[in-house]
């Protein structure tokens, strides 16, 4: 699956605070791709932040007859009174889960070792 603009923040907060969580979902849409996020995340919904309007990808996961959102995935500008501001890049933090996702591949990975390890692979 291509991202396109939207970028993985590893965590289910907006940059304005927002909490992200399953009522947020609007339109339930199935990923195919098996590899996509590790193989974990096979639903997604493209939505606005209700608090600031960002565009986000909600990232959901299935966990036996219900879903949890996982992850988000975020575009780096908002639209605040008609222009276009760009919105400030905050470190990476992890999400609920303890994992750790590549933003190449969006590959999971349990710790931020692995990851490191993991992100040889693409500087080659």
């Amino acid at each position: 699956m291509d991202l396109g603009d939207y970028k993985v923040k590893n965590k289910t907060k907006c940059e304005c605070g927002h909490e992200f969580t399953i009522k947020d979902m609007k339109k339930l849409q199935r990923i195919n791709d098996d590899k996509f996020y590790g193989g974990i995340v096979r639903h997604v919904d493209e939505i606005k932040c209700p608090v600031c309007s960002r565009d986000t990808l909600l990232l959901i996961k299935q966990v036996g007859q219900t879903y949890i959102v996982k992850d988000i995935a975020q575009k780096d500008e908002i639209v605040s009174d008609n222009k276009m501001v760009q919105s400030e890049t905050n470190k990476e933090e992890n999400n609920t889960d303890n994992e750790f996702i590549c933003p190449v591949c969006q590959r999971a990975f349990k710790n931020k070792a692995g990851l490191a390890v993991h992100m040889k692979t693409h500087n080659t």
